[in-house]
């Protein structure tokens, strides 16, 4: 049984590098924006090919900061009415995007010397 869950193991193994291989070679066209990056404290290269996958090179869909953190779903709601403020949850966005975002800012902060809060 352990010859048969090794052989299962390394089939698994074998697969993801050819995933990887084949993301590898997609991303190559992308190297100095995956380089510019993977410069932002948090950011590594697995989470800066996320970034490329889901936002992409052209900024013309998203022109400004607000529109891309209110399509990643990372922008909080603002409803305040006669000083009394309401629900601010988050809306739900891009899953992926967010996730990387969101574990790039907690990498980022358990960095010594962090300025994030």
């Amino acid at each position: 049984m352990l010859e048969q869950a090794l052989e299962i193991y390394d089939c698994y193994n074998a697969k993801i590098q050819q995933l990887e291989n084949r993301i590898d070679s997609y991303l190559k066209d992308y190297e100095r924006e995956l380089e510019i990056l993977d410069s932002i404290p948090g950011i590594d290269q697995i989470t800066a090919s996320v970034v490329l996958a889901e936002v992409s090179v052209d900024m013309s869909q998203l022109p400004t900061v607000g529109q891309l953190s209110y399509w990643a779903g990372l922008c909080p709601g603002n409803h305040e009415s006669a000083g009394k403020k309401r629900s601010s949850r988050i809306r739900h966005g891009n899953a992926y995007l967010k996730k990387s975002l969101c574990q790039a800012v907690f990498a980022a902060r358990r960095q010594k010397g962090s300025t994030i809060n």
